[in-house]
């Protein structure tokens, strides 16, 4: 996930992990590479030549590649939020309490639990 977007945190209602989901502005990227995210579509451009050509465009050379990259650009697509354990689970938005194990064989909140996996947990998860 990149960084230029904000996030929203759902739990899953079998396992009860806490899973980071980003929303709003995702960016824009390249149709022919999906990896090349940028903000902006001037931040894309500018990241393109800088990827080809090690510098920062002057004006000209930033206009020309804009129009060169004007139909390869597109907004950056969001995926369906899935918990990675338990796939066909649903996610809320509507949870409580907030654990974090570290070391699952040593604790006894994840034995009461039942967690196996380190990992950000919700107490209660309500499911509508």
């Amino acid at each position: 996930m990149n960084n230029v977007s904000k996030k929203v945190e759902l739990a899953c209602s079998e396992c009860h992990r806490i899973i980071e989901v980003a929303t709003g502005n995702l960016g824009w990227c390249l149709k022919s590479n999906n990896d090349v995210i940028a903000k902006t579509k001037k931040a894309l451009v500018q990241l393109v030549f800088l990827n080809k050509n090690g510098l920062d465009p002057s004006d000209e050379e930033h206009k020309a590649l804009a129009k060169e990259l004007k139909d390869d650009m597109e907004r950056v697509k969001p995926t369906n939020p899935e918990c990675p354990f338990c796939p066909g689970a649903h996610l809320s938005s509507d949870w409580q309490g907030y654990v974090v194990v570290l070391n699952p064989e040593r604790s006894e909140i994840s034995s009461i639990l039942n967690i196996e996996r380190a990992g950000n947990y919700a107490l209660k998860v309500n499911v509508r």
